[in-house]
């Protein structure tokens, strides 16, 4: 079988199938795919048949692993199902699919050739990342009630004891002398300060009151110096000069990523400094919080269990926006999200 009766050959195949197909050579140059291929990754027959798999949309098919699997097809005979690869695909975003390889071997004299299956699973997926989302949120809804309720026990509820044992013994001290009255209203008070600085303290963890007061460029500057005073960790940040107009629903969307990014950085970075970034541009808002500390695993990016990572990416698409996590060169992990301004 010479080229053109294997093009043709897998031509006929692939043309059966709605999911996407490319049938590969040795080489692993493009023999031939289907329209669901060219159609699902915004491609053509021009740009696609004859060319490596590798370079097609400009490289982004040249992913490590899938590349280790493909080159034992041929020689090695092995076939593969259901082989999963996360990419971000140009102008298709974060995509997920299920990959199946079989060789094709046409006689003595034939041609072997790869045909590779895709499978778009990214929906579903997503439906399944979703409801471990939702599940964990409404965990930690139920920590944070037993944490407020806890807090509220054992704080608010000592606080008011003790200021009604000392009204109880407030009689006695004014039959006896002005002096020890005084200690015990001074005492009293010092306690009434102490109890309202703990109201503040547990209103301002359930949502910061200078958010909705001053904005949201007051808030990360008052959330950066309390996680640099309670980790230990510098923090940096960069911000605008002037507020910007954003309204009450994005604000508080780009305060809780920055919060969620800061709070990965104590539990899971192991670094000495945090450099955050706002900026503002015609269309969008652009926050980045790079750390220096150990790297991310960049399997974790996307690993279903990460609901951090997936908080953030998710708080984000909320308002068609983007978010990024990636280990950087040298060392550290760089966050970088993206949310249109209107």
């Amino acid at each position: 079988m010479d080229a053109d009766e294997a093009r043709e050959f897998a031509q006929n195949v692939v043309e059966t199938v709605r999911e996407p197909l490319v049938v590969l050579d040795r080489d692993l140059k493009v023999v031939s795919a289907n329209q669901a291929f060219y159609r699902r990754f915004r491609l053509t027959a021009q740009l696609t048949e004859r060319r490596s798999l590798y370079e097609l949309n400009k490289g982004q098919w040249d992913i490590p692993d899938l590349r280790r699997q493909l080159e034992k097809v041929l020689p090695e005979s092995k076939a593969f199902d259901n082989f999963t690869i996360e990419h971000e695909f140009p102008g298709l975003g974060h995509t997920i699919l299920l990959l199946n390889a079989r060789r094709i071997h046409r006689g003595a004299t034939g041609t072997d050739l790869i045909l590779l299956a895709f499978e778009d699973v990214t929906d579903r997926e997503k439906r399944k990342e979703l409801r471990a989302l939702a599940a964990r949120l409404h965990a930690v809804r139920e920590e944070e009630r037993a944490l407020l309720a806890r807090e509220i026990h054992d704080e608010l509820s000592g606080s008011l004891t003790a200021l009604k044992m000392d009204l109880s013994l407030l009689p006695d001290r004014m039959t006896k002398s002005r002096n020890s009255l005084m200690q015990k209203i001074r005492s009293m008070s010092r306690l009434i300060d102490n109890t309202l600085a703990q109201v503040r303290t547990i209103v301002t963890e359930l949502r910061p009151v200078v958010l909705d007061k001053l904005g949201l460029i007051p808030a990360i500057e008052w959330q950066a110096r309390e996680f640099q005073e309670r980790s230990g960790i510098a923090c940096e940040a960069h911000l605008p000069a002037e507020e910007m107009s954003l309204d009450r629903d994005r604000a508080t969307a780009v305060f809780r990523i920055l919060q969620e990014a800061l709070s990965n950085v104590a539990r899971h970075a192991d670094a000495s400094q945090v450099v955050l970034e706002l900026t503002c541009d015609a269309n969008n808002l652009n926050l980045t919080v790079r750390d220096d500390g150990k790297g991310i695993d960049e399997r974790k990016v996307f690993d279903r269990d990460s609901l951090g990572l997936l908080g953030i990416r998710e708080r984000a698409m909320a308002f068609g926006g983007t978010a990024e996590i990636t280990a950087l060169p040298e060392r550290g992990t760089c966050v970088t999200v993206r949310i249109p301004t209107v």
